[in-house]
């Protein structure tokens, strides 16, 4: 018989954490034996090794900027059509979205610091053109997010406003926050302003804290290339 587990029935007691063992009903009530033969708590043994350490990339420096860990190309916006307050604007929207990605007149790419997995630790930024970040490093669209509407901007430019308190679902791929109807309207093309009145949003989000909605939300699912 085995010389620890005749030391552990002459004992007459469980072996404690760090001791040498052989199976786990060697072991005090909490622990197993490991691979390396001693009783461990389960929870030691388990190992994360996938998610990416988070090195604060977009943190404010004077010194040079440090690169994300990730960076991965956004490949389609889909503006929910239900439960948000561009709900009636999505049916359009979708549509001159999708012919954007599809020409090329959209590109939006996901920065990740550490790791884009929900189960690990991770910050995000939205990286438009080359001067995605600002001076001192900090992201340009962190909490914010430009949504553009291909095509639909003065002299068929693309139309771009603000998705404010932006929060992504990593689980998810779902981006939400609130937008500005003035701000909206704003970046049209002049001919197409009046059509894109206040009856076309739901103002369904309360910004201010006085318990009234003064605000229309938006829901949208995004697409990345992994």
């Amino acid at each position: 018989m085995n010389k620890i587990l005749i030391a552990f029935l002459v004992a007459g007691c469980a072996i404690a954490e760090g001791e040498p063992c052989t199976v786990d009903s060697a072991c005090e009530s909490g622990l197993i034996c490991s691979f390396e033969h001693t009783c461990e708590p389960p929870a030691s043994l388990i190992t994360d090794t996938h998610c990416e350490e988070q090195l604060g990339v977009f943190q404010s420096t004077t010194s040079a900027c440090a690169e994300p860990t990730t960076i991965h190309s956004v490949i389609s916006l889909t503006i929910a059509d239900k439960d948000n307050g561009l709900a009636n604007l999505a049916p359009l929207a979708n549509g001159v979205i999708k012919g954007g990605f599809e020409n090329d007149s959209v590109s939006l790419d996901l920065a990740v610091d550490g790791t884009l997995d929900p189960e690990c630790d991770a910050d995000i930024a939205w990286v438009v053109g080359e001067d995605w970040r600002n001076a001192d490093c900090t992201p340009v669209y962190n909490t914010t997010f430009p949504l553009s509407l291909p095509g639909l901007g003065p002299d068929s430019s693309n139309a771009t406003f603000t998705v404010y308190s932006a929060v992504f679902d990593r689980a998810s791929n779902v981006l939400s926050g609130y937008v500005i109807p003035e701000e909206v309207r704003a970046a049209l093309a002049p001919s197409l302003q009046s059509a894109v009145s206040d009856d076309a949003f739901v103002f369904d989000t309360d910004t201010d804290g006085d318990g009234e909605p003064d605000k229309p939300s938006v829901v949208v699912g995004v697409g990345l290339q992994q």
